[in-house]
């Protein structure tokens, strides 16, 4: 899986697994040919992880490889990447020599595709450590996939954001259907109320997800006042348990994904400083649409001065807490989600 001149030709998602993202797909496949590091990156819930595992099966099809996958989602330390790696590879412990050489044994025995998924918990400490495993490795390709990148000079980033207007809607009217909401499918006054819902849920598939799961219950309209609340959208996915159930063809409904937005929003808030917690509570209050002068004026104080504030700043774009806002210019936001997360540690700040 070196690079190549000819293009792999674009891939076909099946089904509605990536609904909307098939430019998205293709380009990383494309990548996924022609680099040695790919790296992933977006918001919690954007899809990244189904992103990566279709592009990854589809990977030996392009060029004939092993597809060899980490999940770094329950990794306690930076520290303990090269060994979780090495169990998760069952790569036999060493007497002598380091555990990254034995890693690089195994991995450039054949061609080879690694997917790292949670990257966001390496914090940029184990850009080496990759490094080394590429430069040993002529036949490996890695795809990191997480809210942020490994930080290594070798790495091609391609950021994933909210689904277009048109998928977001047929998302969530494919799995209001596969949840059982038949109401919503049949009604048509009821889609021109999935569109505003969708925005509210910042066109996150994750978050489009656990609303469809509610519209057995509610209808878009009532859904809509019920997550414009943060504490709403907060909560999104602990209701709608009966909608839990297994299966999704013709003899079951869909099952809801496990999370609920709370639960999302806080994975990315334990992995921030507390510089970047604070930044990130006190620019829920800003509205949307901010710069770096704009945080400084808005957010400075005496736990964050101007050096510390930037710092917080960079790691908060850095780990997909701030996203762009607009085109060109160096102007962020907080999604709907983590603004609302913000505002509740803002008041336990302001307590």
């Amino acid at each position: 899986m070196t690079a190549a001149a000819a293009v792999p030709p674009d891939p076909c998602p099946t089904d509605d697994v990536l609904l909307g993202r098939g430019r998205e797909l293709a380009a990383l496949s494309r990548a996924l040919f022609g680099q040695r590091l790919v790296a992933l990156t977006g918001p919690a819930g954007v899809g990244k992880s189904r992103l990566a595992a279709v592009a990854a099966a589809a990977a030996p099809q392009l060029r004939p490889c092993r597809v060899r996958s980490v999940d770094l989602g329950g990794l306690l330390a930076p520290e303990l990447f090269t060994s979780t790696l090495a169990y998760v590879l069952d790569v036999p412990a060493q007497r002598e020599g380091s555990e990254l050489g034995a890693l690089a044994r195994v991995l450039a025995s054949e061609p080879t595709l690694l997917v790292l998924d949670g990257c966001e918990r390496l914090r940029g400490q184990a850009a080496a450590g990759i490094e080394f495993l590429i430069d040993s490795c002529p036949q490996l390709v890695v795809l990191a996939v997480g809210r942020s990148t490994p930080g290594s000079r070798y790495e091609r980033v391609q950021r994933l954001d909210p689904l277009a207007e048109g998928p977001a809607v047929a998302l969530l009217s494919s799995r209001a259907r596969q949840f059982g909401a038949r109401a919503f499918v049949r009604s048509g006054h009821e889609h021109l109320d999935a569109l505003p819902l969708c925005h509210l849920l910042d066109r996150n598939p994750l978050a489009i997800e656990l609303a469809a799961g509610r519209l057995t219950e509610l209808t878009p309209r009532q859904l809509m006042s019920e997550v414009s609340r943060p504490a709403g959208l907060l909560a999104l996915g602990s209701a709608g348990a009966a909608s839990r159930e297994p299966g999704s063809g013709a003899g079951g409904l869909r099952a809801l994904p496990e999370r609920t937005l709370r639960e999302a929003a806080a994975a990315s808030h334990e992995l921030c400083t507390e510089e970047e917690r604070t930044l990130w509570a006190r620019l829920s209050a800003v509205p949307v649409g901010f710069d770096l002068a704009e945080a400084q004026q808005a957010c400075g104080g005496p736990e964050l001065d101007p050096h510390t504030l930037e710092r917080a700043w960079c790691g908060l774009i850095r780990s997909s807490v701030l996203v762009p806002y607009g085109a060109g210019a160096q102007r962020y936001r907080l999604p709907f989600l983590l603004r609302a997360f913000g505002r509740e540690q803002l008041r336990e700040l302001t307590r």
